[in-house]
């Protein structure tokens, strides 16, 4: 994976931010070139180096709470995480011109390298220790900003025309529109044909990252030792087959820029992240379904993404488009080994 890289800022709401709610004036700020709703800077001050994120979805104040709290226990159960800087007023969330931001402090690392089974193993581990996190005491029934599996299998052929709607008032050309139009409902129908909301919802619960993917992945480039999970806003209790499954297809890629993966590191992912209790057979048979669900674009996410990354717009919908398409065949193989192999 590429170093990320990061470009230098003077001025705007990030200065404010840090210097009003968290009683910090950057020395040097800078912001990262990604492909995200969310815009991260980092900032030097009074010796210290931060990471300072601007989130580009709409939360509620319930949700937050439960995204302290579930980080707070996640770390206590001895999982890597970068936590939560608070406010002058003790918050670990500021809102600041119509957006909500968070601050924590800044660890130098590399991405995860996708395919690398020695890295996988360690992730995994962190994964399966995640999952074992007591959410007793927890208001599980915060809404999570990211609900894109549950979208599609709670509205379906309503989320589609609410997506083209979407797509087009962002600018997304007709003839393109017509083309992805055609992926998108392709794949719902595989999709819906194998998984339904009772069945999803009738999944081992338990709490979940919710977004595995390598530039999540924070590694110590001497050892290769995982130093941060990053980024928790789709933190949640929900099957842990959604992390399994975005894990075994995002992590045990042989490249980054590609859907292919390596069957024998699915393999290793799906049994080292599911310990100590293994997949039962409902929870593999959802995990292409979901993948499915998972990269169809809701219209939400396509609104925030046209509002805060237009440019990334059309990429994100043929990638979409793409993996959409071609995850079922990619990941066939690599579960028909999973289940050869037993699931232990």
């Amino acid at each position: 994976m590429p170093e990320p890289i990061w470009t230098g800022v003077h001025g705007g709401p990030a200065i404010e931010v840090a210097r009003i709610h968290f009683g910090r004036t950057p020395s040097v700020l800078e912001r990262l070139d990604r492909r995200s709703v969310n815009t991260l800077y980092r900032f030097k001050a009074d010796g210290n180096t931060y990471i300072l994120k601007r989130l580009g979805r709409a939360v509620a104040a319930g949700w937050l709470a439960f995204q302290s709290q579930a980080v707070e226990r996640v770390h206590e159960r001895g999982v890597p995480v970068t936590p939560f800087v608070p406010s002058v007023r003790g918050e670990n969330t500021v809102c600041h011109a119509g957006s909500a931001w968070q601050l924590t402090p800044y660890r130098p690392g590399r991405p995860f390298v996708d395919g690398r089974a020695d890295e996988l193993t360690r992730v995994a581990r962190c994964v399966s220790l995640v999952h074992s996190v007591p959410v007793d005491g927890l208001d599980i029934a915060a809404a999570n900003p990211i609900r894109d599996v549950e979208t599609w299998l709670d509205s379906g052929r309503d989320e589609l025309a609410r997506l083209s709607a979407a797509a087009r008032v962002a600018g997304v050309a007709e003839a393109d529109l017509a083309s992805l139009a055609r992926e998108f409902e392709r794949t719902l129908d595989r999709a819906l044909g194998e998984l339904d909301a009772a069945t999803y919802a009738a999944l081992p619960r338990t709490l979940t990252h919710g977004e595995l993917t390598g530039s999540n992945i924070l590694v110590d480039p001497a050892t290769q030792e995982v130093v941060a999970l990053l980024d928790w806003d789709g933190v949640a209790v929900r099957p842990r087959a959604y992390d399994l499954a975005r894990g075994a297809l995002f992590l045990a890629r042989q490249r980054r820029d590609g859907f292919a993966v390596h069957d024998e590191l699915v393999v290793s992912f799906l049994r080292t992240g599911s310990q100590p209790t293994p997949l039962a057979t409902e929870e593999i048979d959802a995990i292409i379904p979901i993948l499915e669900l998972f990269l169809l674009p809701t219209a939400g996410y396509v609104s925030d993404l046209a509002r805060h990354a237009p440019a990334s717009l059309d990429w994100f919908l043929r990638w979409s488009a793409e993996g959409a398409g071609h995850v079922r065949s990619v990941m066939v193989p690599a579960l028909d080994t999973f289940r050869r192999s037993g699931f232990e």
